[in-house]
């Protein structure tokens, strides 16, 4: 069998390579680590920007409005045809009362 050499000047080698990588993946984590953060901190600028409440008790405000417009042209609507009912019963109750 032969024997297996490993001089200390290889293993120096291998451990600077082990060393180069571990610093080039821990820099690689500190960037993804940067740019969550920044993300995160964009996220909660435009949460703050938003105010939801008040977009909220908008459109509350907004249904409640066209609501009221919604059933102001339906009395409007509804007011012809009553107006028509009075005229015809008035001609009608007329006709008799003249037949008479």
């Amino acid at each position: 069998m032969s024997e297996v050499v490993v001089t200390t000047q290889k293993m120096y080698e291998l451990l600077l390579s082990i060393d180069k990588r571990l610093t080039e993946a821990m820099t690689v984590q500190a960037q993804h680590t940067k740019l969550l953060s920044d993300h995160e901190s964009r996220l909660r600028s435009v949460e703050s920007q938003e105010k939801l409440d008040s977009s909220l008790a908008e459109l509350t405000k907004d249904v409640a409005d066209l609501t009221a417009q919604m059933r102001a042209m339906q009395m409007r609507v509804w007011s012809i045809p009553s107006i028509a009912t009075v005229i015809a019963l008035i001609a009608v109750g007329l006709t008799f009362f003249r037949g008479i």
